[in-house]
Formats: C-alpha cells, sequence, structure tokens
C-alpha cells in the first residue's frame, strides 16, 4: 500500500510540476540517444519531466506507473530497449 502511495506523490509531484506554466528547463544531454528515445517516450503524452525532479529510485518506481498509463490508453508499449535506454539516461541524471 504504501509503495502505491508513494507512486501516487511521485506522479502527482510531476504533474503539477508539469502544470506549473513555465518554459521547460532543457534537458542534460537531449541530442543523445538515451535522451532523444527519453523525450520521444517520456514527452509523448504529457510535458516532459526533468530528471533532476526525482531521484533514480522514484524514476523506476514511476516507470511502471506510467506503463500502466500507457496501456489504459491503448497506446504502443514500449520496447524493452527503449526502457533500458530510457532507465540509463535517468541514472545518469537523476538527482
Amino acid at each position: 500500500m504504501k509503495k502505491y502511495f508513494n507512486i501516487y506523490l511521485v506522479s502527482l509531484s510531476v504533474f503539477i510540476a508539469s502544470c506549473s506554466g513555465m518554459s521547460p528547463t532543457p534537458i542534460p544531454a537531449a541530442n543523445s540517444k538515451t535522451g532523444k528515445i527519453y523525450s520521444v517516450q517520456c514527452g509523448s503524452c504529457h510535458a516532459l519531466p526533468h530528471p533532476k525532479r526525482l531521484s533514480f529510485g522514484g524514476w523506476k518506481n514511476l516507470l511502471p506507473l506510467m506503463e500502466q498509463r500507457i496501456n489504459e490508453r491503448g497506446m504502443k508499449r514500449l520496447s524493452d530497449a527503449d526502457k533500458k535506454q530510457i532507465l540509463r539516461y535517468l541514472e545518469m541524471h537523476a538527482q
């Protein structure tokens, strides 16, 4: 139960931050392979969150929730290769 509450809090934080109306801070290594995959996959249905908004552990907990949302909306699933690249990018650039 606590795990789901933590995921909810992380999701809510990302949502609130993405709705702040401020221009986004450029993400690190945006033109790298992992940066491009992160931008495309994680910015396709919401504002792209800066990787420093969460710790790597927070991102690892949030990814399954995002995958659940992708499935609920009938969107194309993330490939295992894309998940690995996204996690690699977040591990390098998270808080």
